[in-house]
């Protein structure tokens, strides 16, 4: 994926095609939410969520050093019981961490991570309400490296995907 200004580009080297969101990540990730009032309670938007205050409740005392850097363990239930257990430092920087996952999921509390205030996510782990882990993404490799200015650009010959 590449981000310009507001705009978000996907490239799909396979097809050796791109498609362009604009107006900026956030309102791609909800641009499949219905603005129908009548629509089914499942199909509206949810209300706004206060991340930050999320976050700050969410932030526990325990730590761990994974790959080096010291990581802070945020905790974070949903309503089924569940809970997205995430450690994170402060030593990287912050990112949107959707851009390492599929663009089409909407999963709010992955697509909000860039609120956790300069945290970067190293492990996260989300647990069932039975402490059974279902899924897990962890940072395996870490090195600081200056990246080719052509990994920015859509590549000639790519075609544009309409949606």
């Amino acid at each position: 994926m590449i981000v310009k200004g507001k705009s978000m580009y996907m490239i799909m080297p396979a097809q050796k095609m791109y498609i362009k969101y604009s107006g900026g990540f956030d309102k791609m990730m909800n641009s499949n939410q219905p603005e129908d009032e009548n629509a089914a309670p499942e199909n509206k938007p949810q209300k706004k969520l206060d991340w930050k205050k999320i976050w700050e409740k969410g932030k526990t005392n325990n730590t761990k050093t994974i790959l080096g850097y010291k990581c802070t363990e945020f905790v974070l239930p949903n309503d089924d019981g569940s809970s997205m257990h995430i450690w994170a430092t402060t030593g990287i920087g912050n990112i949107n961490i959707n851009m390492m996952q599929n663009p089409m999921i909407t999963d709010e509390i992955i697509s909000t991570i860039k609120n956790m205030g300069g945290y970067f996510p190293m492990l996260t782990e989300q647990v069932s309400a039975k402490g059974k882990i279902m899924a897990k993404n962890e940072v395996v490799d870490l090195k600081k490296q200056k990246l080719d200015d052509k990994l920015f650009i859509i590549p000639s010959g790519y075609k544009q995907m309409k949606m």
